[in-house]
This record gives C-alpha cells, sequence and structure tokens, in this order.
C-alpha cells in the first residue's frame, strides 16, 4: 500500500524500509515460535495406546525445597509444571500384552542355567489369592544401574538402596532383570501398571551338596 501512494506522497515512501524490516523480524520470530511448537509435538516410534508412566511422589520436605510437581505429568492438576529432561511424560503399548520385571539377586542369577522358560509364579501385593503362571523370557547380561523407584527401600520398597553424590538412587548388591510376559487375557482383570509383588521361579533340582556350598560360599564371603 505504501509503494502505491509513494508517488504521491514522499513521507510513505521513507516508511517503506523500516515496514519491510519489521516485517521480516516478525516473520522470523513466528518461525521460532512454530519451530518451539514442532519441538513439543512428542511423536512415539510406534502405534498403541498412550499409558501413564510410574508415579512420581510427592517431596517430603517441601518446606525446605521447592515445591514440585508429582503424579503422572498427565494429571489436570500439572498442566504448565516444567518437565525436566529425561522425565518419562507416557508410555506407548498394548495395556492387553504386559510384562513382569523381576529383579534377582547375582547369587539366584546363578542358578538359572539357560536363563529362559524356568517356570514362574507371580503373586500380586494388592492381591494375595491370585497368582499369575508364566515363564522367563529373558535375563539382563548386565546388572541395574539404578534401583526403579516403586521398589526403592529409599521408598518403601524391598530393594536396598542408596543415594549417589549426584542423586541417583543405586541398588546395594548386584541386581539382573528378568521378564516375565503376562497373559493377554488376565481372567482376574487385576493387572495394572506400577503393580509391585513376588515371584517363585521353579530352578532345576539341586543336591544336598550343591545347596550346602553355596550356604556357606554366602555365609563366608567377605572382601579384604
Amino acid at each position: 500500500g505504501l509503494t502505491r501512494v509513494s508517488l504521491a506522497d514522499s513521507e510513505a515512501s521513507a516508511q517503506i524500509d523500516p515496514i519491510r524490516n519489521a516485517l521480516a523480524s516478525t516473520e522470523n520470530q513466528l518461525r521460532d515460535r512454530e519451530e518451539d511448537r514442532d519441538k513439543l509435538r512428542l511423536v512415539a516410534p510406534r502405534d498403541g495406546t498412550v499409558l501413564p508412566p510410574l508415579l512420581v511422589e510427592k517431596q517430603s520436605d517441601e518446606n525446605l525445597h521447592l515445591a514440585k510437581w508429582s503424579g503422572s505429568p498427565l494429571d489436570r492438576e500439572n498442566i504448565g509444571a516444567h518437565l525436566m529432561k529425561g522425565t518419562k511424560f507416557c508410555q506407548i503399548g498394548d495395556p492387553n500384552r504386559m510384562e513382569a520385571r523381576l529383579y534377582l539377586d547375582q547369587g539366584d542369577v546363578e542358578l538359572l542355567k539357560n536363563k529362559v522358560d524356568w517356570p514362574v509364579e507371580i503373586m500380586l501385593n494388592q492381591t494375595a489369592d491370585v497368582v499369575y503362571v508364566s515363564t522367563i523370557e529373558s535375563v539382563s547380561n548386565d546388572s541395574i544401574k539404578i534401583s526403579p523407584t516403586h521398589l526403592s527401600s529409599l521408598h518403601g520398597g524391598d530393594l536396598p538402596t542408596k543415594m549417589d553424590a549426584s542423586g541417583v538412587p543405586r541398588p546395594l548388591s548386584t541386581v539382573y532383570e528378568a521378564i516375565v510376559p503376562l497373559p493377554e487375557s488376565d481372567p482376574y482383570h487385576r493387572l495394572r501398571i506400577g503393580l509391585v509383588g513376588r515371584a517363585k521361579i521353579t530352578t532345576p533340582p539341586r543336591t544336598i551338596w550343591s545347596r550346602l556350598v553355596r550356604y556357606l560360599s554366602k555365609t563366608f564371603n567377605f572382601d579384604l
């Protein structure tokens, strides 16, 4: 518009370059905002159902530190909360295909010869009258380095844990993770993400001598 009237109005001609520069600056800001918006768009590597992550427990020392969000990032009360890098926002999967993750002491892992297909009975703490029967699918080759929050002794769990200098919960002993698939059609309708329980693994028969050796090795095991 300024270009059209610039022939008759000299002041309009002088405004063309400043307004053009302002328009270019606004377009650059718009592109930056669109890039920021695209970064906030979470894309899963596979199809599936959005499932909530493990809940973040509420801090007990909010009087000493600034209060942080707790629960799930999907909760309505956490809209607008600041999520640190590495925060698990959600899980993508099939709610009909769940698995149990067993945490085994190093001494117990040695009892699993080929480490797969051993029968497992799982009982949830929430349902003492229900037993899920399955088999071990795999056992990790490397020990876990970080204690799961809901199993850590720091949060009332059974896995002995200590906090290292960087604030990361570490298991006190060498622990391995085993994967056990759960029934796709739960006849009891009790399975939920984040539940805790105990598992009983049926291993090959052992002689009394081998059991005695294993007991003594644990009893007199020490480091110099």
